[in-house]
């Protein structure tokens, strides 16, 4: 999943690997990350996270869109295969300048997947942010390839959108992306809670300054 995504990005946008000092490897929770992250021009920042662990029964794939060029919403992908099941967070916030109008394309890709079972969630500070149209799904793994078509359903056309998208303020856009990324640093969040525990938040936030968010 992670490769082709990223392969997607890379045949559409010129890109560079950006310098990852201390945070390429390392270990949270009893669990082995990986992290690497792009500049792609013409777009912003994509960034990769891998994580491994319980003697390979637990793997997460995380991927984060997140455009400081063009205005277009925060993309956040987490995928975590664990005891049999294939779990997919597929998750768009409201980072934008301007209104996004786009969301109905996202509902038909949605109600196509509505027979797959949905993860009940609880409130989070960020409810109000994110995007109705995401999609939060868990399947057994011998439906894996559904969770993979639902995925690359949803990149085609945020990829699409991002073709066609306006061209924005670029430090407003960072600015308006921050309020995302501080605000978990700040209320929490189910992944960011074991960073915090593990790392403190000073280190956490240079990480997701530096690297997962850009």
């Amino acid at each position: 999943m992670v490769i082709d995504i990223v392969e997607v990005f890379k045949n559409n946008y010129s890109y560079k690997m950006i310098e990852n000092k201390g945070y390429q490897s390392f270990k949270i929770s009893g669990l082995k990350f990986n992290c690497e992250a792009y500049e792609l021009e013409g777009f912003g920042r994509l960034s990769i996270m891998n994580a491994k662990g319980m003697m390979g029964l637990m793997k997460m794939n995380s991927i984060i869109f997140n455009p400081f060029e063009v205005d277009l919403p925060l993309l956040s992908i987490d995928r975590i295969i664990a005891f049999g099941n294939d779990s997919l967070y597929l998750e768009m916030y409201n980072t934008c300048l301007s209104n996004f109008v786009d969301e109905k394309d996202f509902y038909i890709i949605k109600d196509k997947y509505k027979e797959l079972n949905d993860v009940i969630q609880k409130s989070h500070w960020y409810d109000d942010i994110e995007y109705k149209c995401s999609i939060v799904k868990k399947v057994k793994k011998n439906n894996s390839a559904l969770i993979d078509e639902c995925i690359n359903d949803y990149i085609n056309l945020y990829l699409a959108l991002a073709k066609k998208a306006e061209k924005c303020d670029f430090e407003a856009k960072k600015a308006k992306a921050r309020t995302y990324s501080d605000g978990l640093l700040n209320n929490g969040g189910p992944a960011t809670d074991a960073f915090l525990k593990t790392w403190g938040k000073d280190k956490t936030k240079d990480f997701f300054d530096k690297v997962l968010f850009g």
